[in-house]
């Protein structure tokens, strides 16, 4: 592994350690700074952002738009820091399923299950409810170009039990895992 990627590595694993160990109002406060940085000072995709919501709601006001893209940034930014500061903030979390009993009857049929979702929502927070839940769970990932950020990804979600298959895996291992009785997720990428 390259240097720079090593130190991505321990920088992440310490952030981890600092979120994780930190109280929640101080984690919200961090979130709060870093959704100012993200959308005022450093806008990482806000004209996107909002092109796209003026686009799939072109009947809404300029102000809704904003507010949309404004509360959007905070939600996956809470989330963000949510998935860094595991397992303290996801075991503190209230968590409610809603026709749970579907998971259940269908693995109880000895089949597979293709779980679709998006990246919206707290998908971090399922794919560990669901390991916590001991459902038999693989997460179609995409591989990071930095191995020391690719590495933690895997290993924080790893600790509940959730196992990974890269983007480019080829179809027989995702017909393995679906043979074999388990959960396969894919997140789609809108663009």
């Amino acid at each position: 592994m390259k240097l720079s990627h090593k130190i991505t590595y321990k920088f992440l694993k310490t952030l981890s350690f600092c979120l994780r160990t930190s109280p929640q109002w101080s984690r919200n406060l961090f979130s709060y700074i870093f959704f100012l940085i993200l959308y005022y000072l450093v806008p990482i995709r806000k004209k996107l952002v909002l092109q796209n919501i003026k686009s799939a709601f072109p009947n809404k006001t300029n102000n809704w738009h904003i507010s949309t893209a404004k509360r959007s940034y905070r939600f996956f930014i809470n989330n963000f820091i949510q998935f860094f500061a595991f397992p303290k903030s996801f075991l503190k979390s209230k968590i409610i399923v809603k026709e749970q009993n579907l998971l259940d009857n269908t693995l109880k049929k000895e089949k597979g299950i293709i779980l679709v979702s998006g990246h919206f929502g707290a998908w971090e927070i399922l794919s560990a409810w669901l390991g916590t839940n001991n459902y038999p769970t693989t997460g179609v990932a995409m591989k990071q170009k930095n191995r020391g950020g690719d590495k933690y990804f895997l290993e924080q979600r790893a600790q509940f039990g959730m196992k990974h298959i890269y983007r480019k895996s080829s179809f027989d291992n995702m017909n393995k895992i679906l043979g074999q009785k388990e959960i396969l997720i894919l997140k789609l990428e809108l663009s």
